[in-house]
């Protein structure tokens, strides 16, 4: 499980368990070293390969920040893999 996460990222969060898989990603429970909070880290694979799945994460991570109430789960942080092809958000 922790081969699909990035070392930079685990460097940053420890990963507790892997909360679901979709079709353009995967959702992770990660705890912040930081600050030692527990929140959701999804991975969008392949978010760059191309421009239909570049406009998909673009637009996913526009609705996320403008959609800002209690009952929504906000977007904290997009993480840019090193890879170059996925981003993380972090909520």
């Amino acid at each position: 499980m922790a081969e699909e996460i990035e070392p930079h990222l685990l460097s940053r969060f420890k990963l507790i368990k892997k909360l679901g898989s979709g079709a353009y990603g995967h959702v992770f429970r990660v705890q912040d070293k930081q600050d030692n909070k527990i929140k959701a880290l999804k991975k969008n694979f392949d978010a760059f390969t191309n421009s239909t799945d570049a406009q998909r994460v673009y637009r996913e991570i526009m609705f996320l920040l403008q959609l800002r109430h209690p009952n929504i789960i906000s977007l904290e942080e997009v993480i840019k893999a090193k890879n170059g092809k996925d981003v993380y958000l972090l909520f």
